[in-house]
């Protein structure tokens, strides 16, 4: 999976391998130290609307959603200048042999000889992490977690009032304590908001007014929804849907 870090034309490639579960084991033992921290919001703040009309929601709501820029390879390269814009891939090791799933390290390589091989840091991300969820509880009473880099916030109620104003600021914060970006995207629910982080990426952030929403959807491929895998993709193309607004003209 090619990623952008946020570091002008670096490409990052981010390489799974059969140690993954140790990744795994990260982000599973972080969410409980998350609940730990933060109870009140271990369940969310509820706001689960995924409609995409903009009549349907209150169009006085206000939903970021922020996600780390190739987290898990940005946080161990961020202090080596000498890897600035060159390929970078996350493994636990160069060994050929040592890698399967995603991608071999020898094909990888063979697509990219200039690739680097950096090893994962994780207590390095468990720092970041708590830096980055700090951060974002600072500014906002609201805060579902999806993973160890990325959450949703509702900020319809905040003190700031301008919601791109308040992305800008929560990313600003986070660049400053951890030394990596994130992306941020607005929209009135929790699925523009995701869709316009994709926009925003990478280092930047994407708001969707309500008035704007059908715009966007109108060209946007079927597959940059979530839920939509390669197989579900193919069956859509058999039926000469390739787009969201194609999608919204047949029924459920």
């Amino acid at each position: 999976m090619i990623l952008a870090s946020g570091w002008g034309i670096c490409s990052i490639l981010t390489i799974f391998d059969p140690f993954q579960s140790s990744r795994l084991h990260f982000i599973g033992t972080w969410r409980n130290r998350y609940r730990k921290r933060f109870p009140s919001s271990s369940n969310g703040f509820g706001y689960k609307s995924s409609s995409v009309s903009g009549a349907a929601v209150n169009e006085k709501t206000a939903i970021i959603h922020v996600d780390m820029d190739s987290f898990f390879v940005s946080v161990v390269v961020r202090n080596r200048t000498e890897l600035l814009d060159k390929p970078v891939a996350v493994c636990h090791s160069d060994n050929p042999r040592g890698v399967k799933a995603g991608m071999f390290v020898k094909d990888a390589k063979i697509l990219c000889p200039q690739l680097v091989i950096v090893p994962y840091d994780f207590e390095a991300y468990e720092k970041v992490a708590d830096q980055f969820y700090d951060i974002l509880h600072k500014h906002c009473n609201k805060v579902q977690a999806v993973s160890c880099d990325e959450a949703f916030l509702d900020v319809t109620e905040s003190e700031v009032g301008d919601p791109q104003l308040l992305a800008s600021i929560i990313r600003k914060e986070i660049l400053d304590a951890t030394g990596c970006t994130a992306s941020a995207g607005i929209a009135v629910n929790m699925l523009m908001a995701r869709l316009a982080t994709k926009t925003a990426k990478p280092d930047g952030q994407c708001y969707i007014p309500p008035e704007k929403i059908d715009d966007y959807l109108c060209t946007l491929p079927v597959k940059a929804l979530p839920g939509i895998g390669h197989v579900l993709e193919a069956k859509l193309k058999k039926r000469q849907i390739k787009t969201c607004a194609q999608l919204r003209l047949i029924s459920q």
